[in-house]
């Protein structure tokens, strides 16, 4: 992702007093690079650019992968919590954090266009992990850092989510502590 956050030393003595600030009209894009595409003979390294056309900030995605389209074509189908603003304070695990909101995006990749953008998830969550065997392909399951409670900047659960069926499958609270990020471990001899 080239995200609305930017990086200019000279915004340490403008209002934002900090070298990083979210810029307003610099529009989130997807940049994707073909694994084995060649050119005369050769492996392209051009990107190819998807824009959002509105602002937006990642911190973490989920996963992408590719399907295919009744016509023959590819499309890239990207999860990941995205923040709408960011403080130039960059208040990470902070109660001055705003709200990231768990979204899917279908970029088509022979127009360059993104098809679509849904919200799945309007509920703060983020630091998401898989199954990292799927990493790169079509899967179900995220488990994603619930930090919707107010009451601190570190998360105060876990929320399983099937990512097909866009819905929560399970809730875990951290109860009186506060969490970090979940990390997926396969149970020992499974095949998912």
């Amino acid at each position: 992702p080239d995200m609305s956050v930017r990086f200019d030393v000279k915004q340490m003595r403008s209002e934002h007093k900090s070298p990083w600030y979210f810029d307003q009209k610099t529009t989130m894009k997807f940049g994707l690079l073909q694994r084995k595409a060649k050119q005369n003979g050769q492996i392209s390294e051009e990107v190819k650019w998807f824009d959002t056309g509105k602002p937006g900030f990642i911190w973490h995605t989920i996963n992408a992968w590719e399907e295919k389209r009744e016509d023959g074509g590819t499309d890239i189908l990207l999860f990941a919590p995205v923040f709408d603003h960011y403080p130039s304070t960059i208040p990470i695990h902070t109660r001055e954090e705003p709200q990231a909101t768990l979204r899917c995006w279908r970029l088509n990749v022979e127009s360059g266009e993104i098809t679509e953008e849904r919200t799945l998830l309007d509920r703060f969550v983020e630091r998401p992990s898989i199954n990292g065997n799927h990493l790169g392909k079509k899967h179900s399951y995220a488990y994603l850092l619930d930090k919707s409670n107010p009451r601190g900047g570190l998360g105060c659960g876990v929320v399983k989510y099937d990512i097909l069926n866009e819905k929560i499958l399970h809730e875990f609270s951290y109860g009186d502590f506060y969490g970090g990020e979940p990390l997926f471990v396969s149970k020992q001899d499974s095949i998912h």
